[in-house]
């Protein structure tokens, strides 16, 4: 009788208690959902000359909350959010070398080539409800690098460098859903 009564008041507490506490169980299969309904994410501003690297990076921003949330993207001026992202700036930073060694007529030279750099990018991103101008959340400064393989074919380094971008805007994608989400 004392188990059965034991067993009874565990199984009516929990329920009680994760409720109390602000917890709450999602359906299997189902995302986390914002409070907003729409969030515009408008291409990304960024000092580069290359026109793939603002629409790669805005591609894994909106692919991340497409993703991992029932949230619909709509242009500026309908959308409940946007989230304005600016790259500050953009460097690539020799970060390995590769010596070769020539003969020449009696001479010893030394060819130094770079074999690996560094992508390293700097930004500012913030969170504005659309209606009331009111900033939700504002991260200035980020700072993400990347590594990336150099060689002496030139489309194998773009492709590097690309992969490298795809790696940094894959992180600040991640970075802003959960800045998002934690406000809430």
């Amino acid at each position: 009788m004392k188990k059965t009564v034991f067993i009874f008041l565990v199984f009516s507490t929990i329920p009680i208690l994760s409720i109390s506490c602000g917890y709450h169980l999602l359906n299997s299969g189902r995302y986390c959902s914002l409070p907003y309904k729409s969030i515009s994410i408008p291409i990304v501003k960024s000092p580069s000359s290359d026109l793939l690297f603002e629409s790669e990076f805005t591609q894994m921003l909106r692919s991340e909350f497409l993703r991992y949330s029932d949230i619909r993207l709509l242009d500026s001026k309908r959308a409940d959010a946007i989230l304005h992202v600016q790259v500050q700036n953009i460097r690539l930073v020799s970060a390995g070398y590769k010596i070769k060694r020539y003969n020449t007529l009696g001479s010893e030279y030394l060819y130094e080539t770079t074999s690996g750099r560094l992508l390293k990018l700097t930004l500012n991103m913030s969170l504005i409800e659309r209606n009331t101008k009111k900033v939700v959340w504002k991260k200035e400064c980020i700072s993400e690098t990347a590594y990336l393989y150099m060689g002496d074919d030139p489309l194998e380094n773009s492709e590097g460098l690309r992969k490298a971008l795809i790696e940094i805007a894959s992180r600040i994608a991640r970075m802003a859903y959960q800045l998002t989400l934690e406000r809430f």
